[in-house]
């Protein structure tokens, strides 16, 4: 009951059975008499008097040890010693299974996530690919509004007779709608245009880029 707790900075006074532990599979105690001074403290101080420590590996990295101690000298019998090398190989197994396990499911999330960024650029792609052919579409009937809104103008201005008021307003509603229609189109074939490859070093108007945005939005702002 003397280590509830072993605390990073205590981790040195074990450093020379740690060594020992990279090179053997166990370091026993029976009265801590082959121990050095300051290792007898360390175990005295937690009411130890003897301790078996066994090395748990996972291949052949040293990953952790598996302290067993009695608070009194005694002498660790060969039957004893195999239970507990069995039992450290057990947690040996299982930790070795949970390590692998983790580098596993990170491996997948690396792959899902792979495949997530793959599939968004694809969207992406396959976004532009149809806004393209929308506004290619929305171009041949905004034209064709644009040039019958220029001819009734020009008509009304070779004629003497003058148009009602309510209609020259609703030139002037559609005047304004195809230039917005007009204005959203090129906008969003910026959006889809990528640079050149060539293009190393490019200057580029933020002031321009988010009024760009913005005027995609300002409707719904």
């Amino acid at each position: 009951k003397g280590i509830l707790e072993l605390k990073k900075q205590e981790y040195s006074k074990l450093n020379r059975i740690i060594e020992e532990l990279k090179k053997s599979d166990l370091f026993i105690s029976e009265n801590l008499s082959n121990l050095t001074p300051e290792e007898q403290t360390f175990y005295q101080q937690r009411e130890i008097g003897a301790i078996a420590i066994f090395p748990i590996r996972v291949g052949t990295k040293l990953i952790g040890m598996a302290g067993f101690s009695q608070a009194y000298t005694y002498k660790w019998d060969e039957s004893e010693i195999n239970e507990l090398t069995t039992l450290v190989q057990l947690i040996a197994n299982a930790w070795e299974r949970n390590m692998q396990m983790n580098m596993h499911l990170e491996v997948e999330k690396k792959h899902v996530k792979a495949i997530q960024i793959l599939e968004k650029s694809s969207r992406l792609a396959s976004i532009g690919v149809m806004a393209s052919g929308i506004t290619h579409e929305i171009n041949q009937p905004l034209n064709a509004l644009r040039v019958t809104v220029d001819s009734i103008a020009y008509w009304e201005r070779q004629n003497s007779t003058e148009l009602p008021e309510i209609i020259k307003n609703k030139l002037t509603t559609l005047k304004s709608g195809i230039s917005r229609i007009d204005e959203i189109i090129r906008h969003m074939r910026n959006f889809w245009i990528a640079p050149s490859s060539t293009e190393s070093e490019l200057e580029v108007d933020l002031v321009q880029i988010i009024n760009n945005a913005y005027s995609l939005l300002e409707t719904q702002i």
